[in-house]
């Protein structure tokens, strides 16, 4: 039986007064967590600054289901208000909420 996940996509905020942003992983909400797919390689953070430290952008973006888990897994609100109060605790903002259906967790 199929089932419906709400997603979005994580955008590392290079620089908010611009709007400014690189999309770098997709973020599924599962029940009472997160599932974070980054890609392979996170080089593209290089076209903001040279200087950015990439293996800490992705330390920041795979913490955040610690976060999430221990702040804003509140059942009683809606999955885009856990993100924006996610986004709260980290350098990292998130598209609107969308959703797909899949078969399994798995997939």
């Amino acid at each position: 039986m199929e089932r419906c996940y709400d997603f979005a996509i994580a955008r590392f905020a290079a620089d908010r007064v611009r709007d400014e942003r690189l999309n770098i992983a997709v973020v599924v909400l599962k029940d009472g967590g997160l599932d974070i797919r980054l890609p392979r390689s996170l080089d593209k953070l290089h076209a903001i600054s040279a200087a950015l430290d990439v293996d800490g952008v992705r330390h920041a973006v795979e913490s955040l289901a610690e976060v999430y888990a221990f702040a804003v897994a509140d059942e009683s609100v809606d999955s885009q208000q856990k993100l924006a109060a996610l986004a709260e605790f980290s350098p990292i903002d998130f598209s609107s909420v969308g959703e797909f259906k899949a078969g399994t967790a798995a997939q």
